[in-house]
């Protein structure tokens, strides 16, 4: 690393350690408006520098201050996952990635980490009910009304985990109307008539199988 490079990333650190020019909001000697660790954060400015050329940020200053205070915004899980060329934008972006692509990275996958913790809980919530059911000693009638809420969506965990309500009984008028239906359908099927090949098939089919009935 040649004196140029030491003095531009002496130039990068200072800047991503100092708030955005017009910010309100004072900033302490050793951490930042999130609480993160200025050198944490100047690290991961410099990481950045460091995967592409020196020349592809107009404002060199300007795109570490910049960013540093978007990444401010994110947990350092987050951070860490956009930032490691392994997994994060670095490693397919070609060109310097803008502060807009490194938030808009930073949002994706933070909204997946809290997506997939969510899902792990409701996953144990579920299987620590399912414990509750086949583990506690339960007897049968206790064993039916737990199984009928959680089919109902009466029970709140039910509820919670399927994300749906239980739905409403029916209302006089509409058990009028489904039984209507059905005495309709009823009798549409009884007015039925086959045809005189399907009827000899269904014969036969009697026929062969009271023959291995027999004894």
């Amino acid at each position: 690393m040649d004196q140029e490079d030491r003095d531009h990333f002496k130039t990068i650190a200072r800047a991503s350690a100092g708030p955005l020019q017009g910010s309100q909001k004072p900033q302490s000697e050793e951490t930042s408006r999130s609480g993160h660790d200025r050198a944490y954060l100047a690290k991961k400015v410099a990481t950045i520098f460091a995967c592409y050329r020196k020349d592809e940020a107009h404002n060199p200053e300007m795109y570490a201050a910049a960013v540093t205070a978007v990444m401010s915004d994110f947990p350092r899980e987050v951070i860490d996952f956009v930032i490691d060329p392994r997994t994060g934008i670095l490693g397919v972006s070609k060109f310097m990635p803008s502060v807009a692509e490194i938030k808009e990275a930073c949002e994706n996958a933070h909204r997946k980490m809290c997506e997939d913790r969510e899902r792990e809980r409701r996953i144990q919530a579920q299987l620590a009910a399912r414990d509750e059911v086949y583990v506690s000693p339960l007897d049968a009638a206790r064993l039916k009304q737990v199984s009928a809420a959680w089919l109902d969506r009466s029970d709140p965990r039910a509820q919670e985990l399927s994300g749906s309500r239980p739905k409403a009984p029916p209302t006089e008028d509409e058990k009028r109307a489904l039984t209507d239906d059905a005495k309709a359908a009823g009798a549409a099927i009884s007015g039925m008539q086959l045809r005189p090949e399907t009827l000899d098939h269904m014969r036969s089919v009697d026929a062969v199988r009271s023959m291995d009935e027999q004894p």
